[in-house]
């Protein structure tokens, strides 16, 4: 079974890119080649936390035919606008669509003291924002 944690990683790999993951979706489902499933599987389970098992089970979904034009029809029904959480001061807070975030899909690294917050507040807030805190820096680290 895939959870959000799991699915946040798969998300991770695209950089929020939902067209590109889409898109290899899609190529697999429609050629049913092996070769394609063994790379789709291969390319989600370098995700942070991603095994072979949640990979198979991530590209197992799709492979059903019903699974696979379910989300495709839900997905062309749908507008999908960026929205983020906000804080209420309890870690609950509201979803407001449509409001751009200057951290949403980004990779946000800390580095140093940081003088206002802890370093966990710091990247609960970023994931409120539609961020993605990454723990080490690397070439695909967008905010540090």
């Amino acid at each position: 079974e895939v959870g959000i944690g799991t699915a946040r990683s798969i998300s991770g790999i695209y950089e929020g890119n939902y067209g590109e993951l889409w898109s290899d979706v899609s190529d697999l489902v429609k050629s049913g080649s092996c070769e394609k499933r063994e790379n789709l599987v291969g390319k989600l389970s370098k995700a942070r936390g991603v095994g072979n098992s949640a990979a198979n089970s991530f590209v197992s979904f799709f492979e059903d035919k019903e699974n696979f034009f379910l989300v495709k029809d839900l997905s062309e029904s749908m507008k999908f606008s960026r929205h983020f959480r906000t804080n209420d001061g309890n870690g609950k807070g509201n979803v407001i669509s449509g409001v751009e975030s200057a951290f949403f899909g980004q990779k946000v690294a800390f580095t140093g003291t940081l003088k206002f917050m802890k370093r966990n507040e710091a990247k609960s807030k970023v994931v409120e924002l539609g961020g993605i805190p990454v723990s080490s820096l690397s070439k695909s680290t967008q905010i540090l």
